[in-house]
């Protein structure tokens, strides 16, 4: 057994209309990433308008690095970093602070999803996993279990922010098939860690920004090294 992560993006969220792919705003991103290697780039949107079914589409402005694994995305309703597993939270939250202050943004929600991989599970470890994490059997007599998803989503209270944030955990399961012999092998595991989207005060700043982050990837460890151990149960 092993855990590969995939990938981790932070998010921010506000109303990011105005910062849209114009020079202007092109230029001030460049001016306050280009040193490290970031280069400008474009991601485009398609809006529709009902009921009249009108198409627009929408650029937005992207910074992108070729030297490690980093990509900024400026959207209308967040800003997105992702990237893997390896880069310090202190330089995320200096690239968050950066576009903060160019753009004066302000902050209704805050939110962490990364997605790891738990590979080479052996028949024991799978099957430990399918009968803690899985629901029950569909019918009496089941043979051959193929394809697997289990969603959970709960709700803790986090004193700092003095919020409840939801905390959401999904388990995918993914095959090997050999010589037509179909085997769960693995398990992706997404995490989706985010105040809660109903309260749309502009109420963080870039310090609840650190600390949600700080209590969201301790939650993202949390879910993790329970499944570890329920994994390691049954070698007892």
């Amino acid at each position: 057994m092993e855990i590969n992560v995939m990938t981790v993006k932070y998010s921010i969220f506000g109303n990011y209309d105005f910062v849209d792919n114009t020079p202007e705003n092109v230029s001030k991103l460049y001016e306050s990433f280009g040193k490290e290697g970031f280069m400008p780039n474009m991601v485009t949107l398609l809006k529709i308008e009902q009921p009249q079914n009108k198409v627009d589409q929408l650029y937005r402005p992207q910074l992108v690095n070729k030297s490690m694994p980093c990509t900024i995305t400026i959207l209308p309703e967040r800003v997105d970093i992702e990237t893997s597993e390896g880069i310090e939270l202190e330089k995320i939250l200096d690239y968050f602070k950066r576009i903060i202050d160019s753009f004066n943004l302000k902050i209704n929600r805050i939110a962490l999803n990364k997605t790891s991989i738990i590979a080479n599970l052996t028949k024991d470890e799978q099957e430990k996993l399918n009968e803690k994490l899985t629901p029950p059997e569909n019918c009496c007599g089941e043979q051959e279990l193929i394809e697997y998803v289990s969603h959970r989503v709960v709700r803790k209270k986090n004193d700092y922010l003095d919020e409840k944030i939801n905390i959401g955990r999904n388990l995918t399961s993914a095959t090997t098939s050999t010589n037509g012999e179909t085997v769960i092998d693995k398990v992706q595991v997404d995490t989706d860690i985010n105040t809660r989207g109903e309260n749309t005060k502009e109420r963080f700043e870039i310090n609840h920004c650190e600390h949600f982050f700080e209590f969201a990837i301790e939650c993202d460890q949390e879910i993790l090294e329970n499944m570890v151990r329920v994994i390691n149960e049954s070698k007892n």
